[in-house]
Parts: structure tokens; C-alpha cells; sequence
């Protein structure tokens, strides 16, 4: 999304100095009647798709270039805290004791659980598949297939190739995911699966603290948004910069302030689209929204975006949005 290049900018990371592609907004479709759809364009700069393995590439590349040592194939074991405040780390190559330690390991933080910060506010879980196709994008937007069991979101990666992600409550009865969503199924019925199936879950959850001492979380394990977002990225690289941010202070204080009002936005709009995703009649009563108001969804996608302030009262707020969707 947008705010997740502007972010890696400004870590130094060019996403476009690899095979990539570029999309100008997000298009909604009932699975089962593609031209019931409705579409927004982003009014900044466009987002970008991208194999994340080329992305992870020019990530290590800028960590490589400005120093960063890497202790491969290394597992933390414990995390003690010494008499000086400052955090221990025992791992399977040896004893560590960083000025400061970051947990940025994934849902299943292995740091977040060591330093006791594991505790959750709220969460909820989806299982998500993913599948790549050899196929020449024919648009320029991320597609999102809605089906009474879930989503499929359609993202160009290449200029032959797409990535799809089935993302579902709860387990589907089939393997056939296309089946599940034949206006995609007709679309892509020519089209053949490049690599492997892979699947993980996808996680709503926000913790009651992100640090502890000298001891931070960033990225998924520090809470994280469903993939019905597409704010993952976004949250990570913001929060990676306002960590750096924090421990210049010498405090990891403005850090935990920071995660606060990062979250925000991207956490609201997850519960608004899971809504959508648990009572399917609200999304037919989006579609007949959107379309009697060809400007809403666009409004609402540039509020997603961040593109606009977030504004809740009004007669263009979120929540007159949401009056005037449960009143279609």
C-alpha cells in the first residue's frame, strides 16, 4: 500500500529496482457477479507488488550496506535481566547483552514470550492460502473477491504473473480455492499455479504492552492487523522508524506513544472490514451504497490509506459512512 512505500523510503529500500508492479487502487467484487463491483484510486502515489522474497532481498541488502552484523542459524534460548537493567540474551551461539533489545520475530515471537510480554487485549484469527499463477495482469488494481466464506485478493507481482490470497474464517471443505469464487475462477482459467501452496493464519490481535525495559516489539510481534487490511507491511516500517526515533532519546517512552497512534487507523478499519466479512448482507448493502454514491468508497479507501485525516463526525466522517451503509 501507499503508506508502506513511503515508509520504506525513507529506510532506505527502493521496491522498484526489482521486478515489480505498480497498482493505482483496490477494486471490490462479489464473487459470484464481478460486475458488481465498486473501485477507489488512491490519490498519492501508487502502491507496489512484489514477491516478497525480492523484497526480503533489498531489505538485507540496505541492513547489509549500513553494517548490520547477522548471526545466522542462531535461536534465542532465555532473556535475563542483569543487575545494570539491561537485558541478557542467551542463544545456542552464545551470550548476548544488547543496549537494547528488539523483537521483531513474526506472530509467534519467541522474544515476546521470553521477555513476558505475551499477554493479549483482544484477537482473532483467519487462515489464509497463497498461490501464485502465471498470467499478464489485466488491470492495474488489487481485485478483492468477496464470497460468503471469505476473501481472495488478486495482486500483480510481475508483468506475467499474480498472487492470490484466499483468506477464510474458517478451514474450507475443498482444496479447489478457485472454486469457491467463480467469477475468479473465470478469470483465471487459463492460467497456471506457479509453485507451491502455502498457507498461515492471519491474526487480529494488540497487546497490552510493547516494551519492557530496554526490551521492544516491532512489527507482527508486536499485535497485528488482518491481511484484509493490507496494512502488515506499513505497520512494520512505521513502527521501525519511530523505534529509531525512540532509542536516539535514550527512551523507549515515545516508542510505545507512537505504536499507540500508528495502530490506530489500520485497527479501526480491520474491525469495519471483518464486520463486512462476518455479515455478507452488510457487503450487499455496501454495493448498493457505494454505487448510489460513486464517491465513498474512494473517500473511505483514501482514509484507509491515510491519505485523508481519519475523521469520524461529519458529513463526510466514518461515521456517516457507516449510517448511510447500514441504511442502503
Amino acid at each position: 500500500m501507499p503508506a508502506a512505500v513511503e515508509a520504506l523510503g525513507r529506510l532506505g529500500v527502493d521496491p522498484t529496482t526489482t521486478e515489480h508492479t505498480s497498482f493505482r487502487g483496490i477494486r471490490f467484487l462479489d464473487a459470484t457477479a464481478p460486475s458488481s463491483s465498486f473501485q477507489g484510486l488512491f490519490r498519492s502515489t501508487p502502491g507496489i507488488g512484489i514477491r516478497r522474497t525480492r523484497l526480503h532481498h533489498l531489505m538485507l541488502e540496505r541492513a547489509i550496506s549500513l553494517g548490520a552484523r547477522f548471526q545466522w542459524q542462531t535461536t534465542v534460548q532465555a532473556i535475563e535481566i542483569s543487575t545494570t537493567g539491561l537485558p541478557v540474551v542467551s542463544t545456542t551461539t552464545g551470550l548476548f547483552q544488547p543496549r537494547y533489545l528488539v523483537g521483531a520475530d513474526g506472530l509467534h515471537s519467541r522474544i515476546r514470550n521470553l521477555a513476558g510480554l505475551d499477554r493479549t487485549g483482544s484477537g482473532s484469527t483467519r487462515i489464509g492460502i497463497r498461490q501464485h499463477y502465471a498470467a499478464k495482469p489485466h488491470t492495474d488494481l488489487v481485485e478483492v473477491y468477496w464470497s460468503k466464506v471469505g476473501q481472495a485478493y488478486v495482486t500483480p507481482i510481475s508483468s506475467s504473473e499474480l498472487c492470490v490470497a484466499f483468506v477464510y474464517r474458517t478451514r474450507p471443505s475443498t482444496r479447489d480455492h478457485l472454486s469457491l469464487f467463480p467469477a475468479l475462477k473465470a478469470r483465471l482459467n487459463h492460467a497456471s499455479p506457479i509453485g507451491a501452496t502455502r498457507g498461515a493464519i492471519t491474526l487480529t490481535r494488540s497487546l497490552r504492552h510493547v516494551t519492557r525495559g530496554s526490551i521492544a516489539l516491532v512489527g507482527d510481534s508486536s499485535g497485528s492487523v488482518d491481511a484484509i487490511t493490507g496494512d502488515g507491511l506499513a505497520l512494520c516500517f512505521q513502527q521501525s522508524l519511530a523505534l529509531v526515533q525512540a532509542i536516539e532519546t535514550g527512551s523507549l517512552a515515545p516508542y510505545r506513544q507512537a505504536h499507540a497512534r500508528i495502530s490506530r487507523r489500520p485497527r479501526l478499519m480491520s474491525h469495519l472490514l471483518l464486520l463486512m466479512d462476518r455479515h455478507p448482507a452488510l457487503f450487499s448493502r455496501a454495493l448498493h451504497a457505494f454505487s448510489q454514491q460513486p464517491s465513498l468508497f474512494p473517500d473511505l479507501l483514501s482514509m484507509h490509506a491515510g491519505e485523508e485525516p481519519l475523521r469520524l463526525l461529519g458529513s463526510g466522517g466514518l461515521v456517516a459512512s457507516l449510517l448511510c451503509l447500514l441504511g442502503s
